[in-house]
């Protein structure tokens, strides 16, 4: 099981949403704290029952099968950047948003990488922005 660490935001603007979520392992699988950073172009809304967004592995990353969903995907490992070294490179993985709000950097769903040994690890976040004093 993992949680969410305290390092987590929603990045919206009319260019596109920046999500950067960080994860700390609440169990013994050996796993240490890693995250991801993922560029989502545009502003596409997310509709009623959300959109999913497929990731393949070329060489030592994982590169959207549609960038106007997803351009860039970020993988952070203690710090640095790349996978886990527990769990590896990933074959594939899925990102479904179910809500996505520009404004307001709130931003809920998961992503689940899937590995050659027919592992998954899944990921989830709920990104709830506090308003601005005064507001």
């Amino acid at each position: 099981m993992l949680r969410v660490g305290e390092r987590i935001g929603a990045i919206g603007g009319p260019n596109g949403t920046q999500l950067i979520l960080f994860y700390t392992p609440d169990d013994d699988s050996g796993l240490s704290s890693f995250g991801v950073d993922i560029w989502m172009p545009g502003l596409r809304p997310v509709t009623e029952g959300g959109w999913s967004a497929k990731l393949l592995r070329q060489g030592d990353a994982l590169v959207a099968e549609d960038t106007s969903k997803v351009g860039d995907w970020l993988p952070i490992a203690s710090n640095l950047v790349g996978y886990p070294s527990v769990a590896g490179i990933p074959t594939e993985a899925t990102l479904t948003l179910e809500r996505r709000a520009y404004a307001d950097g709130q931003a809920q769903g998961r992503f689940v990488y899937r590995y050659e040994d027919g592992g998954e690890l899944t990921c989830t976040f709920n990104i709830i922005q506090d308003p601005p004093q005064g507001e």
